[in-house]
């Protein structure tokens, strides 16, 4: 590299290095500094420049500060993301179905490169991403694209929409039928991807998984039917379903003992009524009546129970019935 050349990119390559090669537990004196400057980028520094550009760089914002034991050493303290920030973006990526096993070791690999290659060793070494449940379709990230550019213009999407069969072969819904929707919201639930919709042919919301989603388009044709859920009433719609399963909407009075306040809390939010009984409580809960919403009932025994309406009830008894006859 010409050494005018080299020169002119200087800051630029020491910004690179402060960035890469520097934390708190590994800052570099001003002669490694100058080592790594030549041994990467063929250009010479001098000690006394070396003090002019770490001020130059630290008027630019970079947050480049000193420890002094025997030696002088100096390190970038703060960056864009800290790395408990890295950590749970990075666990958001592995717990994530939606996302295939390539795109999220793509994906991580980025994010290690927000880090010092130290910081990125302990990234890397808290990876753990079980191939067995994550998406198979590739396809996924360009639907997301397209969701995002039909909300972004306030067009209707396209797409069609399929499932697997027991030979793991896609199988279309209606005969591969195109559906056109209103995009209202993306919403991330239970570990994937869903996407909120207005359905002008049905008049009504709908929700379909981004990932089983094919072809999907922005087209010309303007979004109807927002009115039918407001932004306010997103977080309302999403609480109400269990695994996004399609269902009948119902207000629900459940019974439930005291040691489930929080579990109760968690489902439906800290602003659900808790109406305390003795040892028990009783809450009132909109949700959609659908086989998840009474395994999740199921998965507490004895300790929670459906008093109204009496045929959520009846269908929870019937169940469970089902359930057990194929123990017989």
């Amino acid at each position: 590299m010409p050494k005018s050349y080299g020169q002119k990119l200087k800051l630029i390559c020491l910004a690179e290095i402060f960035h890469e090669l520097t934390d708190e537990e590994h800052p570099l004196s001003l002669k490694e500094i100058s080592d790594e400057l030549h041994r990467r980028y063929d250009i010479k520094a001098e000690r006394k420049s070396l003090y002019d550009d770490i001020e130059a760089l630290k008027s630019l914002d970079f947050d480049i500060c000193v420890t002094r034991d025997k030696t002088t050493r100096y390190f970038l303290a703060t960056r864009e993301f800290e790395l408990p920030e890295l950590e749970l973006l990075t666990d958001a990526v592995q717990a994530s179905r939606f996302i295939t096993y390539e795109k999220s070791i793509s994906l991580i690999k980025k994010l290690e490169k927000l880090s010092s290659i130290y910081q990125a060793e302990k990234l890397h070494r808290c990876v753990h991403i079980d191939e067995r449940f994550k998406s198979k379709n590739k396809k996924t990230y360009y639907a997301i694209d397209a969701i995002h550019e039909s909300i972004s213009q306030n067009k209707k999407l396209t797409f069609y929409y399929f499932r697997y069969n027991v030979s793991k072969e896609k199988v279309y819904r209606h005969d591969k039928k195109l559906y056109c929707v209103s995009p209202i919201a993306l919403v991330w639930d239970d570990e994937k991807y869903y996407l909120i919709a207005y359905d002008s042919d049905e008049k009504k919301i709908k929700h379909y998984r981004v990932d089983k989603m094919d072809s999907a388009a922005c087209t010309e044709f303007p979004c109807d039917g927002h009115d039918s859920l407001k932004n306010s009433d997103l977080s309302l719609y999403t609480g109400s379903h269990f695994g996004m399963f399609g269902g009948t909407k119902e207000k629900v009075t459940l019974n439930c003992d005291n040691s489930l306040a929080d579990v109760i809390l968690d489902r439906f939010g800290n602003e659900t009524m808790l109406i305390k009984n003795g040892d028990t409580f009783n809450v009132n809960v909109d949700v959609i009546i659908s086989p998840i919403f009474i395994s999740w009932l199921f998965s507490f025994g004895n300790k929670i129970k459906v008093i109204h309406p009496q045929y959520v009830a009846d269908r929870v008894i019937q169940t469970a019935k089902e359930t057990l006859s194929a123990y017989d």
